[in-house]
């Protein structure tokens, strides 16, 4: 169960630009258009400049909403802001148990809980055949009730996405390199830094790279790597993501992606 989570969050969280397809950048989907993944949010481009998203793989267990909005052109930069809440207390008391599944220690039980993040993108390069994108947000984490830190999803990436929970706000910043190799093949380089006061694991860096292939503006398949270094209640660790534990090796992952117009 917890290498599924971890899985489920490392593809979530992976896009390259590419023309029409949403990115990491400060562009949103035109209107009407929609696309979806094996593991990426369904999303979908709406009037006024603005992109819904939600996340249907685990919506039921963690319901979760996301609003991306151009905001204006500073200068060369494009900019928008993100602003996206999930519930997960479903899912935390899920990962409450002993066994099969369990990766918080039975003992806890979760209240109420909400996350919710604010971003601002500033994308450079948007004519050019790369961009630059500038991120910074702050995550705010809402209980009804006092979190004891022993019950910490102590695992990379989850761990620094739940922090705020417990300490009540987490700060987030990077950058991203997109481009493209031919006009079917582009490609993403990241960096981003969790920054989580107060917290026994105070930081993470994650790092992610991918190639895609965009066989047309209805379908892709990405491939690419996370690699995580971030601090826990245990100490400090280094990650690359996914990682298979029967095979005790790091294996690529693999995407599929399609979109269409909706009517």
């Amino acid at each position: 169960m917890k290498y599924l989570l971890i899985l489920t969050i490392v593809l979530s969280s992976l896009s390259a630009k590419a023309e029409n397809w949403s990115s990491h950048s400060a562009n949103v989907l035109p209107e009407k258009r929609v696309e979806i993944g094996l593991f990426q949010p369904l999303k979908m481009g709406v009037s006024g400049g603005k992109e819904w998203s939600i996340h249907p793989v685990y919506f039921f267990i963690m319901p979760n909403v996301s609003l991306k909005k151009t905001r204006n052109v500073w200068r060369e930069f494009d900019v928008s802001s993100r602003h996206s809440i999930i519930y997960p207390t479903p899912l935390l008391n899920m990962l409450a148990r002993g066994g099969t599944g369990g990766i918080i220690s039975p003992e806890f039980t979760f209240p109420a809980t909400a996350i919710i993040y604010n971003e601002l993108l500033l994308t450079w390069g948007d004519q050019k055949p790369y961009n630059i994108t500038f991120k910074l947000g702050v995550s705010l984490g809402l209980a009804a009730e006092k979190l004891s830190k022993g019950s910490t999803i102590d695992l990379p990436l989850a761990y620094p996405r739940f922090a705020p929970l417990y300490n009540g706000y987490g700060l987030r910043t990077g950058v991203d390199f997109a481009g493209k190799v031919t006009e079917k093949i582009r490609y993403l380089l990241d960096v981003d830094i969790h920054i989580l006061p107060g917290m026994e694991g105070s930081f993470a860096i994650e790092h992610k790279g991918m190639m895609s292939w965009n066989k047309s503006d209805r379908f892709r398949i990405s491939l690419g790597y996370k690699l995580v270094h971030g601090e826990y209640p245990f100490g400090k660790d280094t990650h690359i993501l996914p990682y298979l534990p029967m095979a005790e090796t790091w294996v690529p992952f693999m995407d599929f992606q399609w979109a269409w117009a909706r009517r």
